[in-house]
């Protein structure tokens, strides 16, 4: 009989894992800052105040549905 390897996965430490932890946090705080200035810089631009909400749906739910 021929036998199967399967693969392992590795053994992180807990500082890598809670260094992950805190990368991922810092990203999400920055795209939070972003996000939130960005309705102003469209209203500058000339965009409808009552239309913007569909510039902060829009490409988060356009993300999920890419990466399925």
């Amino acid at each position: 009989m021929s036998e199967v390897k399967t693969s392992k996965l590795p053994t992180l430490p807990l500082k890598t894992i809670w260094m992950l932890s805190f990368g991922y946090l810092g990203v999400q705080m920055a795209f939070s800052l972003q996000s939130s200035n960005m309705g102003r810089i469209f209203e500058t631009l000339g965009a409808d105040p009552t239309r913007l909400g569909f510039f902060f749906i829009l490409p988060p739910k356009g993300y999920s549905i890419c990466t399925k």
